[in-house]
């Protein structure tokens, strides 16, 4: 870990907090956003996390009220702990906001690793659905809602245009137009339910039981909570379950892992009729939608974080990471009647 980032933790972020005996700060790579520490303590274990700058003090206000509401039913989730001035976080002179949370005991994947954590995955994403079925979305203040796909569809066509002619490789961009294409026609129609939902369900969000057949315990990263349809949350979830490896160019869609996770949504959630009839369209939308975010930042170059170990820049990782999402969108069209079996036939 670096030395300068350690000590400007120890130094100016956790004095804030009213936590002492401080063992060990170490780095926790899971979000492509934020920063994520592990913090030791004599007294426990904490999550510190600096927020991105797109958050604001309402992300965590927001986040504060729907752990209160989903604890208050008895569903597991994450505990907050309050800066001494008694905000649920604290802004240092950068502008940076940070919060700190209670560790979980448990493991967390970037891949699915078998049926069994896909059936977890699915009765914990059920489980927190339900929990904020009655949850009043107009407590949420946050200013940030993913999932606005035809504000995602105007960006991309922002860039469409030099996102083709810089690229070098045809095979890029008949993906990039594909987007361009088949996005606008996969959208969710406006008639379904809406209610609060987590917003980025990826299974990193998750938090099991040591070992392959560990229980779900909780969903984290509550940064992005929203009021939208619970289909974006499942589309979402089984996008990055079931898709499995994000910059994989032959990235395809796993129907024992799908089968498993609904499996395990539809034994704490229902789903009505016209829900059911539209997973499929569901899983299409968000994994396109993802690939035009990808894509539009392969221009803009701002926002997703990337992996240096692995490619040269951002844009390189966010180029690789759109061609996979549009294998994978390719994939689930193939296997659309089979999806659909599966989905009746559980």
């Amino acid at each position: 870990m670096d030395k300068k980032i350690e000590q400007y933790i120890r130094e100016q972020i956790l004095p804030h907090y009213p936590i002492n005996g401080v063992l060990h700060i170490a780095p926790i790579e899971l979000s492509l956003i934020n920063r994520n520490f592990y913090i030791h303590t004599q007294e426990g274990a904490f999550i510190l996390q600096r927020m991105a700058k797109i958050f604001t003090t309402a992300t965590v206000e927001d986040m504060a009220k729907v752990i209160e509401h989903l604890t208050h039913k008895g569903i597991s989730t994450l505990e907050l702990i309050p800066a001494i001035d008694g905000h649920w976080y604290y802004e240092d002179q950068r502008g940076y906001l940070w919060k700190l949370m209670v560790a979980v005991d448990g493991e967390t994947y970037h891949v699915v690793p078998n049926t069994h954590i896909a059936y977890e995955a699915g009765k914990l994403l059920g489980a927190f659905l339900y929990g904020l079925k009655d949850f009043d979305y107009t407590q949420l203040k946050n200013p940030l809602r993913l999932h606005n796909t035809q504000e995602i569809i105007d960006r991309y066509n922002r860039v469409f245009e030099q996102l083709c002619a810089q690229e070098s490789d045809e095979i890029f961009r008949e993906a990039y137009i594909s987007i361009h294409k088949e996005l606008p026609q996969s959208l969710l129609p406006a008639t379904l339910p809406w209610s609060v939902v987590h917003g980025d369900p990826k299974i990193s969000n998750f938090i099991f039981g040591h070992g392959s057949d560990g229980q779900g315990i909780c969903m984290i990263d509550l940064d992005t909570t929203m009021h939208h349809t619970p289909l974006v949350d499942i589309g979402d979830g089984l996008r990055s379950w079931c898709g499995q490896h994000e910059e994989d160019p032959n990235n395809t869609f796993a129907l024992d892992i799908f089968e498993a996770a609904m499996r395990g949504y539809f034994s704490v959630m229902p789903l009505s009729p016209l829900e059911v009839n539209h997973v499929y369209t569901a899983i299409r939308m968000i994994t396109l939608e993802l690939a035009a975010r990808f894509a539009t930042d392969v221009v803009d170059d701002n926002y997703f974080g990337w992996n240096d170990a692995l490619f040269p820049s951002r844009k390189a990782h966010n180029r690789a990471r759109a061609y996979s999402m549009v294998a994978l969108a390719r994939d689930v069209a193939t296997k659309e009647q089979e999806i659909r079996d599966i989905l009746h036939g559980i």
